[in-house]
Order: structure tokens, then C-alpha cells, then sequence
């Protein structure tokens, strides 16, 4: 009876020990375990879903070659207003919007949702307005852009067709100013040229004041301005994706020995940089450059031909 009793205790202590430490875990419900009470996967019912607020967005950028074309080199351009007017609803108001430092100018969208600019389907038109100084060298300004009910998609609503991107140009000209020495004729008096070089100048109008304004277009040019006195000056200067404002003096200063170009895209170590004297062998009185990430005015992004960092 006593190796009875022992052997009942020790299976008892080897089933208590498995229990506790050996046996596998159970995630869930196994086959049989009221599994159908437990699904997996939950079928989705796609019309009860509540649409969400999304962005439809029209591209704004600089387009630094001049080709039309959204391509290696163009940049993002901040501060363009874009319009935005429902066909489908007469009298509903313009919606209006301006490009990020991103270039995209939003427009929210959601089914049924009056707060949104694009609450239901229809037919919406998109323009944008270019600033003064500015026109647009891709796509169409005015674009018209359909949208459809899609029960399930985010917004509940998408567009047949997403906007166009959109590229604008600075009008190129060359503005400028001659300033007459003590006792040389007026303004009016004297004659100013204006021409590709190599090729044929047109002679431009100067008011009372002097100064001049001329459409031009990339290449190098050449301003000739002469006196009935024998005063003259003439420069040779370049246009490429900006225009040109210069102050021409009838007495030429000596040139700079050499030329330095700085773009400062080496700079890395904080969002905002005050230039030393010294570097590159000049003096810099004061300086900055900054990151145009940091900063919403478009100034900062939009004269920004390469590269990431902005002087001032």
C-alpha cells in the first residue's frame, strides 16, 4: 500500500510539473474551441465607411530652363494663388488658396462634407494666377477636373484625372537707370541702345528721369548709352532665368580683379549661418544664409536657382 500511495504522489507531481511548466501555450481557440464565435477577419463593410478630408493638389514650380517641362532642376515655387470653382453649382463661392513652400496648393475634399471645398461629384475648375512679373511656361493655367463618388476610397470621392502640374517663368526685361555726371546733358538728350550681342541694337526710350525698361530674352546683351557731349558707357551682361536691373554711369568703374561664386550649399552645420570674414578670401560685413525649408516667405524659396541655402 505505501508504493502504492508513492507511485499516485509522484504521477501526481509529474502532471502538476507538466501543467505548469511544459505545457505549450494556446494563442486561441483551436479548432473546434468556438472558433466561429472568434473570427479572424472581420468582413469590412465598405458602406458604412466614413470619408476623411484629403488633399487634391494643384503643382506649382520654377521653371529654371524655360522648356515647359517639369524636369531636373526645377524647383518648387511657394506663395502662387490657385482658384478653385465648382461648375456643377452656380453661385457657390471661389475657393482660393495659395502654393506651400512645397509648391502644392490644397484643396480639401470629402463625400457629403459641406465644410470641404470638394464635398460632392462634379466638375470643378482649377486656375491659377500667376504673380505680377510672371507667366506660365507649362500645361494651362485653367484646368477643368471631374470628380467621381468612389464609396471606400479615403475621401469617398476621386478625380478622374488629377490636375496638371503647372510651371511659370519671370518675364525677362532689363530695367535700369543712366545717371548723368555734373554738366553733361539731360537724360532725354542722350541715346540708348539695346541689343544681342553680335547682333542689332534697338534704341531705347529714356524718360525725364533716365531710366529705361526692355523686354529681352536668355543670351548675352549689350546697353550702349551716348551723350551729344562725348560722355558714352557701354557693359556687356548676361540674362538667363531672371531679369536685369543695372545703373548705368556714364563714368565706368574699374573692374574687380577676379570673380568668386559662392552658393553655399556647404553648409550643414545649423538651419541659420552668419558668414566669417575671410572665407573665400573676402570680407563679409553681414551675411546670412539659411535653409529655405525653415522659412514660409516665397522670397526665400522662390529665388532660389540651385541647391538648397538662401543669402541675405
Amino acid at each position: 500500500m505505501r508504493n502504492i500511495i508513492a507511485v499516485c504522489i509522484l504521477a501526481a507531481s509529474a502532471l502538476l510539473v507538466w501543467m505548469v511548466f511544459l505545457q505549450p501555450d494556446r494563442a486561441g481557440p483551436g479548432p473546434g474551441e468556438n472558433a466561429a464565435a472568434a473570427p479572424l477577419y472581420a468582413a469590412a463593410e465598405w458602406d458604412a465607411l466614413e470619408s476623411t478630408a484629403l488633399n487634391i493638389s494643384v503643382y506649382i514650380f520654377r521653371d529654371s530652363n524655360r522648356n515647359g517641362d517639369y524636369d531636373v532642376g526645377d524647383l518648387p515655387m511657394a506663395g502662387v494663388a490657385v482658384e478653385m470653382e465648382p461648375l456643377d453649382r452656380p453661385g457657390s463661392p471661389i475657393v482660393r488658396t495659395t502654393s506651400n513652400i512645397n509648391g502644392y496648393a490644397n484643396f480639401k475634399m470629402a463625400r457629403n462634407d459641406s465644410s470641404q471645398p470638394v464635398p460632392e461629384p462634379g466638375a470643378y475648375r482649377f486656375t491659377v494666377k500667376p504673380p505680377p512679373g510672371w507667366r506660365i511656361s507649362s500645361a494651362e493655367p485653367v484646368q477643368e477636373i471631374t470628380f467621381v463618388e468612389r464609396i471606400g476610397s479615403v475621401a469617398g470621392l476621386v478625380a478622374e484625372q488629377a490636375p496638371h502640374w503647372v510651371g511659370l517663368v519671370p518675364e525677362l526685361r532689363v530695367e535700369g537707370q543712366l545717371v548723368i555726371p555734373d554738366g553733361a546733358p539731360p537724360a532725354p538728350r542722350w541715346q540708348v541702345y539695346l541689343g544681342p550681342a553680335g547682333g542689332s541694337p534697338e534704341n531705347v526710350v529714356l524718360d525725364e528721369a533716365g531710366r529705361f525698361s526692355h523686354p529681352v530674352g536668355p543670351g548675352r546683351w549689350v546697353v550702349t548709352a551716348q551723350g551729344q557731349s562725348g560722355w558714352g558707357v557701354r557693359r556687356e551682361f548676361d540674362v538667363s532665368v531672371a531679369p536685369v536691373q543695372m545703373r548705368l554711369a556714364a563714368v565706368r568703374t574699374a573692374p574687380l580683379p577676379h570673380m568668386v561664386v559662392e552658393d553655399f550649399d556647404w553648409l550643414r552645420r545649423s538651419v541659420i549661418e552668419k558668414i566669417p570674414n575671410r572665407h573665400l578670401g573676402l570680407n563679409w560685413d553681414y551675411l546670412l544664409a539659411v535653409d529655405n525649408q525653415e522659412y514660409g516667405g516665397p522670397g526665400y524659396v522662390n529665388g532660389l536657382v540651385s541647391g538648397h541655402a538662401v543669402a541675405y
